[in-house]
């Protein structure tokens, strides 16, 4: 194991007993393996040391990044502005662990720009692509769990890891009355959220469902066909259950996933005016404003009425 594989391996172990979440770790790892594995074949050697990186190789990996074969057609895509800025924050997140604890004498990636994200609005499905959705997740072999997955994507933003996670003490005062529900989202960041009527509908329905399938002992919500006895459904399995449901409904959006539900249900809460910024930040558990802030979408109609309708110009 290179120089490079063992420090990387003591910098996710620092993480990980300091609290950092499991999907960050992965993600940095994931990452990480991707960045030594460039190093090794630019520089021609297995043995990779922190100390050898320099500026051009630190940019170079990013634009080699940046380009990638689609696994299906093998044509040359390239990678979204998310995806690139975390590749770049893992890599200066990395570097600047090594300079603090004395592993560089001179840190690169202090030269090296913050790559360029544009800002994309995320994709939202149409109140009548909603309601399809769930008119079709009512009709599958497994409708009443199938229902509520996509009830609590749609009507209460949880994440794709959110829903999987979820358990039945996470319910107060309890499952029986669910008035509000604890979330452990990115971070490890808990939340608790209000369970609305259409959801403690749903809920009461599966759990009867639940009952004659799967044992007690089981306290995830939705439990794993393999595992009845401690496994939860996997985020893999909801997903197909999520890809199964817009088949059926004939939904096609390119890239549309489970998290569509999330995005769907901030904008049309948003666009609604049922609940302000500051509300939907908590509701979906995002750390700062700036990211809730994504989807309030610009209508230029919207901007001239808005403008012409100031009470200012009436003192003109």
């Amino acid at each position: 194991m290179s120089n490079l594989a063992i420090l990387s391996k003591v910098w996710l172990s620092e993480l990980e007993t300091r609290g950092c979440s499991s999907n960050t770790i992965e993600l940095y790892s994931r990452n990480m393996k991707e960045f030594i594995s460039f190093l090794a074949k630019d520089k021609k050697e297995k043995e990779v040391k922190v100390g050898d990186i320099t500026r051009d190789q630190l940019i170079l990996a990013l634009s080699i990044y940046r380009e990638r074969k689609d696994g299906r057609t093998g044509r040359e895509v390239q990678r979204s502005g998310q995806s690139v800025m975390s590749y770049y924050t893992t890599i200066k997140s990395f570097l600047n662990w090594c300079d603090s604890s004395d592993r560089l004498t001179q840190n690169p990636m202090r030269s090296v720009m913050r790559p360029k994200v544009a800002q994309r609005v995320p994709k939202a499905l149409s109140l009548q692509d909603c309601q399809l959705l769930l008119d079709y997740a009512g009709k599958t072999s497994n409708s009443k769990r199938d229902l509520l997955l996509v009830k609590l994507g749609l009507t209460m933003g949880l994440r794709l890891s959110e829903i999987s996670n979820i358990k039945v003490d996470d319910f107060s005062p309890s499952i029986a009355e669910p008035e509000h529900l604890k979330v452990i989202g990115k971070g490890d960041k808990e939340r608790v959220i209000p369970v609305p009527d259409s959801v403690k509908l749903s809920l009461a329905t599966y759990l009867v469902e639940r009952r004659k399938v799967f044992s007690a002992l089981n306290k995830n919500l939705f439990i794993s066909n393999r595992q009845p006895e401690s496994g939860s459904l996997s985020s893999d399995g909801i997903g197909q259950v999520f890809d199964t449901i817009l088949k059926l409904a004939g939904i096609k959006q390119p890239g549309l996933r489970v998290h569509m539900t999330r995005h769907s249900f901030a904008t049309h809460l948003l666009n609604s005016k049922s609940a302000d910024l500051i509300e939907v930040k908590e509701l979906l558990g995002h750390s700062s404003v700036a990211t809730t802030q994504v989807y309030l979408k610009i209508d230029p109609d919207k901007l001239v009425k808005s403008i012409n309708a100031n009470p200012l110009n009436g003192l003109l």
